[in-house]
């Protein structure tokens, strides 16, 4: 019976320490990346911010407020965060915005960076508008929350 009991009591303790923290917009320091996309007839915007430990937020329309969306993968936001890296999403310099807009914005410990496409001008690179469609793929993927 104590073999039993401290085996359950093992797996409660790996369950509840496994469980990801979850923060408000507010209190939540780490690294977060925002996309969305907006404008055009209705001048409406989508947004959607994803922290580093896979909790993601929305606004849409005529919401005033965020609120959880989901919860993305651990794999899949650590390699979302590698991709803004190895695609040098950092070093592209871009505010064009045009009649529909669309956008990134990294905010990290020491930096902040934006993004914002849309204009005839100047349009995105093939990085960027990959990136932005994996932010869209992880979004699609992440599981609900109640």
């Amino acid at each position: 019976n104590a073999i039993i009991l401290f085996s359950i009591c093992l797996i409660a303790i790996l369950v509840w320490g496994c469980k990801t923290k979850q923060y408000t917009l507010e209190e939540y320091q780490g690294p977060q990346i925002s996309f969305g996309s907006g404008g055009g007839f209705t001048g409406m915007y989508t947004r959607f911010t994803l922290f580093e430990n896979g909790q993601i937020f929305k606004k849409g329309g005529s919401e005033k407020e965020f609120s959880a969306f989901g919860i993305a993968k651990k794999n899949d936001v650590a390699q979302t965060f590698k991709n803004y890296d190895v695609l040098k999403i950092n070093d592209i310099e871009l505010n064009e915005p045009g009649n529909m807009n669309y956008y990134i914005e990294y905010k990290g410990k020491d930096k902040t960076h934006n993004v914002t496409w849309g204009g005839v001008n100047k349009p995105a690179s093939d990085e960027l508008k990959l990136f932005y469609q994996l932010l869209n793929n992880l979004v699609k993927s992440a599981s609900k929350e109640n």
